[in-house]
């Protein structure tokens, strides 16, 4: 079914078509419309303002404390996902813990990071899926909760990991790796290391 959503100004209206959860917005200028070319995931991720250093909100203070907090660019995420060896898993969680020690602060955007991951996940499976440089169904949520934003859902995600030997168990309404904790990277060894490793190739 498609939805048709508008807002005028003056002698233009913004038509936003959707299928599904995808909008497209349509340009209606004076009886002539305009269709807007939607970016790709892959290029969503090319943001050029990011990353930032910014002080922690008020409203997370009490989780974080006083100090600084960075607003990471997702293709720093993409690099720490890249990492992650057949056999391992890390957690979003992680994933900021080794933002704040790369920029030296307390802690990374709870929300962006989570948002990114997200971008990421789609870009990989936009350019090759399972053959992608990117496993990204390797980052689970917290606790090992499997992530049900991922390309294909919860169900999709849980095959691709249970594909790798990981087994997968229902908690509550969630699905989460059975013992994630000792299958977690140890981030000296295996993204600092995976990091010189590169390196010394080029």
């Amino acid at each position: 079914m498609v939805f048709w959503k508008f807002t005028a100004s003056c002698n233009s209206i913004w038509f936003w078509k959707s299928f599904g959860k995808v909008k497209y917005p349509l340009y209606l200028n004076r009886g002539h419309v305009y269709g807007m070319t939607m970016k790709s995931w892959k290029e969503k991720l090319e943001k050029k303002d990011l990353p930032k250093i910014v002080d922690i909100p008020e409203r997370m203070k009490k989780r974080f404390g006083e100090g600084k907090m960075v607003v990471p660019s997702p293709m720093e995420v993409k690099d720490i996902m890249d990492k992650v060896p057949e056999g391992k898993l890390i957690t979003v969680s992680e994933i900021r813990k080794i933002l704040a020690k790369k920029h030296n602060v307390r802690t990374a955007c709870p929300l962006a990071t989570g948002i990114f991951v997200w971008l990421v996940a789609n870009a990989a499976e936009e350019t090759g899926g399972e053959r992608s440089s990117t496993p990204y169904w390797r980052t689970l949520k917290a606790k090992g909760v499997l992530n049900n934003k991922y390309p294909g859902g919860v169900e999709r995600h849980k095959q691709l990991l249970e594909k790798e030997g990981f087994k997968v168990i229902k908690m509550g309404n969630n699905y989460k790796v059975d013992d994630f904790e000792k299958y977690l990277v140890d981030c000296e060894i295996d993204i600092y290391a995976n990091t010189y490793k590169r390196m010394a190739r080029q």
